[in-house]
């Protein structure tokens, strides 16, 4: 909840220690054991606050961001409200493993592919000395292709999506948290939409 608090008042490096947090929390492997699994908590149905990717879409999408623009460009900003058309909770393996983002060519990413990306390659625990060639695709913004038009010319493409998809993510598992294991926390958690 702190990193989630110094993340909406304009510190977006704190999404890196975040994904951490997330990995650390959700992350199964078989040398590896996540702290929900271990507190009978990974399973269940977990809170989506966006709809799932359309097939039918053409175009790229990522349904855990939105976008603000403005005089000195576009940035990307986490999607806290539950939108009307998205289910309102998901069994944990579609939730963690279903496709987020889908790129132009079909090519998608889930919320384990972004959080283990930033927590395990981008400085969240580690830094690696390159980036695979999806993460590296979405986090430069090619992954989804979007631009801010400038005086009717293409500007630049608007890159960096992954530090708003890991604080949604994070406001997702919050929310989860919050309705089955609310001992956990000593204030019930308030999310505070990004302006």
């Amino acid at each position: 909840m702190a990193y989630c608090k110094h993340f909406d008042s304009g510190e977006p490096e704190f999404s890196k220690p975040m994904a951490t947090a997330v990995r650390v929390l959700l992350h199964q492997t078989r040398n590896s054991h996540s702290v929900l699994h271990q507190l009978n908590l990974r399973s269940g149905r977990y809170f989506a606050v966006s709809p799932p990717l359309n097939p039918r879409n053409l175009l790229s999408e990522c349904n855990l961001v939105v976008m603000r623009v403005g005089p000195t460009g576009a940035i990307y900003l986490p999607q806290l409200e539950f939108l009307p058309v998205g289910k309102s909770r998901m069994p944990f393996p579609e939730w963690w493993t279903g496709p987020v983002a889908k790129a132009q060519d079909k090519v998608t990413m889930s919320r384990m592919d972004i959080v283990c990306a930033v927590a395990n390659m981008d400085g969240g625990a580690h830094i690696d000395p390159s980036f695979t060639a999806l993460y590296e695709r979405f986090r430069t913004g090619e992954f989804l292709g979007w631009r801010a038009m400038r005086e009717g010319e293409p500007g630049e493409l608007i890159s960096s999506p992954q530090y708003a998809c890991i604080r949604a993510i994070a406001h997702e598992l919050l929310l989860t948290l919050g309705k089955y294991a609310p001992w956990c926390f000593r204030a019930p958690y308030q999310a505070v939409p990004a302006h």
